[in-house]
Formats: structure tokens, C-alpha cells, sequence
């Protein structure tokens, strides 16, 4: 069985990175992502971060490791090691339904190496960001700590329990029921932010809006932006971090 999962391993990570994939293709991350920060309990002290902006990562503080949605703009890049790779794809094939990544996603997974203010040592992460048609996917994490999983729609939407518990059951890679009471504690008259933290499965399910900015529109002066809904399942690995 070890003999299978480490083939297994290998064969996920190591297709040509030139290569496109049959499904999916890499995206580039846009420029700046205006996601809910109050709601994803983002603290705005720009004191205790260094290279990284202080909106994306964070100091784990009340269980908040910072937006993962997005790349740690500003990290060094480091090689992932051969049982750093066996982590994320183990945990990636836990947390996630094989339909929604390949041996091409994986292979294009980038290592990040940073330290934050506060910190003993190196944080060690990973980012990929790729496309199927008009969706966006991102495979992101801490080594040791948790991967998180996001499928980004076009438009925004405010999915009903039924219609949340359906896309959730599609994505993940395992049974997790989102309670009622935990949906109806979101906003739907201001910010839409559902959120549902199973310290049994060691998971947590949110579902939110970003707008993602593409460019500028020179004559209104004004920014142009996609706006997304967002759905996030993240798997823990570390007890320690969990909100």
C-alpha cells in the first residue's frame, strides 16, 4: 500500500509544468482581491507583518492564519521537499473530489518560505491558481497546519442551504452537513458570509463574495472588477489552528 501512494504521489506531481492541462489551465492572480476582511477576522495591524501585506497573512491570532484565497504576495519561493509534496497530496485527495484538480494542477503547485513577525520560524506554503472556463480554483496551505480548496463563480450569488449543501457535497471529498442554525447566523441583508467549523471532521465550510480587480477604466476613472462567490473547504491538520 505505502509502495501505491507514493507512485501515486509521483505521478501527481510530476507532469511537465509546460504543459497544459486537458481540464484546466493556470490563472494569474488579478491585481488586488477585495475580500470581506472584518468577516474572514483579518486583524488590520500592519505591525505584525513584514514582506507580507498584512490583509493576506497573518499571525494565527483567535485562529486566523490570513486570506488564503490569495498568494503570500511578497514570500520567497522555495521548492516544496519530497514529503512536503506527499502531505499536500494527501490531504488534497481527503479534503477534495478528484473531478476539481489533476497531475497538471499539482505539478504547477508553487513552495513559499516567509517568516512573520511574532513567529519562531519559516512559515512553509503552497499556492496554485487555475481556470475551467469562467471558474477559478485555488489549492492553497500550510504545511502542517491545513489546505484549503476554493471554487470562484463568476456573478454573485446567495445560495440557499439546499442549493449550499449541494455544492459542498459536489466539491469535498467527504460527508459534511452544514447546520441550519450556522447558515441562518449569516447577513443576507448586508455582507453574505456563511461560515461552519466541524472540529469532528476537522473541517470548515465558507461561502462568500470577493470582487477581483481587472484593470482600470481610464474615462469613469474607476476600477474594473469581477465580483465572484466563493466557496472554501478547508481541511486541518493541526488542532491548534482551528478557530
Amino acid at each position: 500500500m505505502k509502495s501505491r501512494v507514493t507512485i501515486i504521489m509521483f505521478l501527481l506531481f510530476t507532469v511537465p509544468q509546460f504543459a497544459v492541462g486537458e481540464k484546466f489551465r493556470l490563472a494569474n492572480e488579478p491585481t488586488n482581491i477585495f475580500s470581506p476582511i472584518q468577516e474572514l477576522g483579518i486583524n488590520m495591524v500592519p505591525a505584525l507583518s513584514t514582506d507580507i501585506p498584512f490583509f493576506i497573512r497573518q499571525i494565527p491570532l483567535s485562529g486566523v492564519a490570513g486570506d488564503y484565497y490569495r498568494s503570500p504576495l511578497g514570500a520567497g519561493t522555495s521548492e516544496l521537499t519530497g514529503n512536503e509534496k506527499g502531505e499536500v497530496g494527501r490531504v488534497l485527495s481527503q479534503c477534495t473530489s478528484p473531478d476539481y484538480y489533476d497531475s497538471f494542477v499539482t505539478a504547477n503547485i508553487v513552495g513559499y518560505q516567509y517568516q512573520l513577525i511574532g513567529e519562531n520560524g519559516n512559515r512553509r506554503e503552497y499556492f496554485v491558481r487555475y481556470s475551467q472556463g469562467d471558474t477559478i480554483y485555488v489549492i492553497s496551505g500550510w504545511i502542517g497546519k491545513f489546505l484549503s480548496f476554493y471554487r470562484a463563480v463568476p456573478g454573485i450569488t446567495k445560495y440557499d442551504l439546499r442549493d449550499l449543501q449541494e455544492n459542498v457535497s459536489r466539491l469535498a471529498a467527504f460527508d459534511i452537513q452544514i447546520p441550519e442554525e450556522a447558515y441562518d447566523k449569516s447577513s443576507h441583508d448586508s455582507c453574505y458570509f456563511i461560515e461552519y467549523v466541524s472540529r469532528e471532521k476537522m473541517a470548515r465550510i465558507r461561502c462568500y463574495h470577493v470582487s477581483e480587480e481587472v484593470g482600470v477604466d481610464t474615462t469613469a476613472n474607476r476600477l474594473i472588477t469581477n465580483p465572484r462567490t466563493l466557496i472554501e473547504i478547508t481541511k486541518f491538520i493541526d488542532k491548534e489552528v482551528m478557530p
